[in-house]
């Protein structure tokens, strides 16, 4: 077994964000290794959206702080840039992100204000479509394809970027189960890669088959544990106005302990 620590790419300390005296997070403690599978998971307003914003950089928190490698955000256009260089962030709405007349220039937007060579930004484009599985789309014009093909562009374009963190607000918010099904395919084929991957859902399921930690946002406060232990406490999940898992409650069914969907296969 290897116990060695894995390196901690982002870790927020004691982080608090207000809207108009609201006070959305409270003290939140959360670090990101690298590779790693994190499930955020909160209801409607539970602060999901601004953690991820703040992880990206993109919202100052009003309190605490976030660091990168050990060194703390920088919130001037440098900083910023620095960040983006190794966190993207792919918003629930890919309209906000999309502008390109087509789809290969939309996701070649970043690689070419990073000043990277025309060849290695092609090169870079064209991987980020076949691992969306869009390259058919490439000269096609973004505002005129389905919503999930659009979700696919907004990721292609994160992709490119070849993040070493990558943040996504509700990815499966829209899509049909086998659309959802394509786009847990295209995650984990992408985290092989060894790129960090932090998902804010509140398909439970999703972030069941998905994550090894989650982390749940309820009343400003974030619960962090592996996923076993936080998405089978009841408690917590009624506390964050959330519904249990399917897994743990067959599992309980069956008397025997189900970290994933292909546990449901195995045999004793």
């Amino acid at each position: 077994m290897n116990d060695k620590p894995v390196p901690k790419i982002v870790t927020a300390k004691g982080v608090a964000y207000s809207y108009d005296h609201l006070e959305v997070l409270k003290s939140a403690e959360l670090a990101i290794g690298e590779g790693e599978r994190l499930a955020l998971l909160g209801a409607n307003g539970s602060g999901k959206s601004t953690l991820l914003r703040i992880l990206a950089g993109s919202l100052e928190p009003t309190s605490g702080g976030v660091s990168l490698d050990g060194e703390p955000y920088s919130y001037n256009r440098d900083g910023r840039n620095a960040v983006r260089r190794n966190i993207q962030m792919v918003t629930q709405d890919p309209d906000e992100q999309i502008f390109a007349a087509s789809v290969f220039s939309d996701v070649s937007f970043g690689p070419v204000n990073m000043g990277l060579a025309e060849s290695e930004v092609v090169e870079r484009v064209h991987q980020a479509l076949e691992l969306a599985e869009i390259s058919d789309l490439a000269e096609r014009v973004p505002h005129q394809l389905s919503y999930g093909q659009r979700k696919r562009v907004a990721l292609a374009g994160a992709l490119a970027m070849h993040p070493r963190v990558l943040l996504l607000d509700e990815p499966s918010a829209g899509l049909d189960p086998q659309a959802t099904r394509q786009l847990l395919q295209t995650l984990n084929q992408f985290h092989e890669g060894g790129t960090a991957v932090v998902v804010a859902t509140h398909d439970i399921d999703f972030a069941w088959s998905f994550c090894d930690r989650a982390a749940v946002l309820a009343d400003g406060r974030l619960c962090v544990d592996e996923k076993a232990k936080i998405l089978s406490d009841r408690q917590l999940m009624d506390s964050a106005r959330l519904a249990m898992p399917w897994a743990p409650l067959v599992s309980k069914a069956l008397g025997r302990t189900i970290n994933s969907p292909e546990d449901l296969d195995a045999g004793e």
